[in-house]
């Protein structure tokens, strides 16, 4: 999080090396402390304020699994006679061809 608090007030930063940072030509960059405190605070908050999404994400199922339930389930709507977008039905389509391709017992 430092480095990045120095990236972001400062482009020029193309190296940190410990605590000091240098630019392109290896030119040692003076970072200015103010703004770097100020940024350094601004990223912890940021952090802090998105804890939830870090303790979610592993807890969620797999995408992969998300993406058959709705997929199972927009072809259900479709079998009882929903129409769908053509790009949807499509995917539904491809999604049942490899279904058939590779069936779970067998």
């Amino acid at each position: 999080m430092k480095h990045d608090a120095i990236r972001n007030i400062n482009p020029a930063v193309v190296t940190i090396r410990g605590n000091v940072a240098y630019d392109v030509n290896e030119q040692v960059i003076e970072i200015d402390q103010a703004a770097y405190d100020a940024e350094v605070a601004r990223l912890e908050a940021e952090h802090a304020a998105t804890e939830y999404k870090r303790l979610r994400a592993p807890e969620y199922p797999a995408i992969g699994d998300q993406l058959d339930a709705i997929l199972k389930h927009l072809n259900y709507r479709r079998t009882q006679g929903d129409e769908l977008v053509q790009e949807m039905d499509d995917i539904i389509g491809d999604w049942l061809a490899v279904k058939a391709r590779f069936p779970k017992n067998g």
